[in-house]
């Protein structure tokens, strides 16, 4: 298997265990991005929401970040425009690691984030 595709696993895996723990840690309903773009007439495209989560009557963008190193504001640009683009007010980010800069410069966006550990994701 090359690192691509070993890349890739990984990444599907822990969009699978986000939408268990979302589920049942957290009550929410949840689907993948391509389900929910085609049930609102929207493209079905991957550009960074990997999933939708609704939980209370409010709607979360959700991107899943199996990676070793820290995710940066750069690495969650194209999410945060889309998930803007497409109305969302509420997002949540799953990643091990956050660089220490992310929560702070994502205020910028006017975007409500929540950060949630990949490690408490998969357990």
């Amino acid at each position: 298997m090359t690192a691509m595709s070993t890349q890739y696993v990984l990444g599907k895996q822990l969009e699978e265990a986000t939408v268990h723990y979302l589920r049942m840690v957290w009550g929410a309903d949840v689907v993948d991005w391509y389900t929910y773009a085609k049930q609102n007439g929207l493209n079905g495209q991957d550009t960074g929401i990997d999933l939708v989560a609704f939980k209370n009557g409010e709607a979360y963008a959700v991107q899943c970040k199996n990676w070793d190193r820290a995710v940066s504001i750069n690495d969650l640009l194209s999410f945060i425009h889309k998930a803007k683009k497409e109305g969302f007010k509420k997002a949540i980010v799953v990643a091990d690691k956050i660089s220490t800069r992310v929560e702070e410069d994502i205020k910028n966006y006017e975007l409500d984030v929540i950060f949630i550990k990949a490690v408490d994701v998969k357990q």
